[in-house]
């Protein structure tokens, strides 16, 4: 059983400053997700709002314990912390990857969805962007970039988390570029429009990668 506490995950980088002119890191994640899970008086009040929050703190904290190779790697990471999270604190929610929506006529995938019953609660579309710095070690220096930027790649993604809101399929999206080396990030300072740059770690190697982020939300 979940007795009433409440939970906060700290942000480690709460004083980190993004860029000049930028935000802290910390600003931004409180921008971008919640960072705080209350449990009440035995109610599984965690949503999946929470529950991928709290996976995306996980793997900021242990990036470097892991070895990506395609955004696959990184959606199955995050999912089966989600798994995790849903079985220990035996919430109501399950977790899918690659998964079909139908959209206006369209058939359209989801990275990764989190639902409660019949309804979808939250959608991530990822790309994942290793670090030029591996070329020809583990990955051929040919293949990067691996992610394009504009409707093709980034934006594309930034496009259908807002439609998968607009439509009402979901009330939350995300779309969330893993940018490994940073390569995107020295090269777009400037992020999509409503998107916020979010920097984990220091960038002095190849583990301290930045994210692009997106999020689409109905509010209330």
């Amino acid at each position: 059983m979940i007795e009433g506490v409440v939970a906060r995950v700290r942000l480690a980088t709460v004083a980190t400053v993004v860029a000049a002119g930028s935000i802290t890191v910390y600003a931004a994640a409180r921008m971008i997700f919640a960072s705080e899970v209350r449990l009440v008086s035995n109610e599984r009040t965690m949503t999946a709002d929470d529950v991928f929050a709290i996976a995306m703190d996980w793997l900021r904290q242990h990036y470097d314990r892991y070895i990506f190779f395609a955004e696959r790697d990184v959606v199955w990471t995050i999912q089966t912390k989600v798994i995790d999270m849903i079985a220990q604190h035996e919430l109501p929610l399950k977790v899918f990857n690659d998964h079909r929506v139908q959209m206006r006529g369209r058939r359209v995938y989801c990275d990764l969805i989190i639902t409660s019953g019949e309804h979808v609660q939250l959608g991530v579309e990822f790309k994942y962007e290793p670090s030029h710095a591996r070329g020809d070690r583990d990955i051929p220096a040919r293949k990067f970039p691996v992610c394009f930027w504009g409707d093709d790649g980034v934006g594309s993604d930034i496009a259908k988390a807002r439609e998968f809101v607009g439509s009402g399929f979901m009330p939350l999206a995300h779309a969330i570029l893993i940018d490994e080396g940073r390569y995107w990030r020295r090269l777009r300072e400037e992020p999509h429009n409503g998107a916020n740059w979010v920097d984990w770690g220091d960038a002095v190697n190849d583990v301290s990668p930045s994210l692009h982020w997106f999020t689409a939300r109905i509010e209330p």
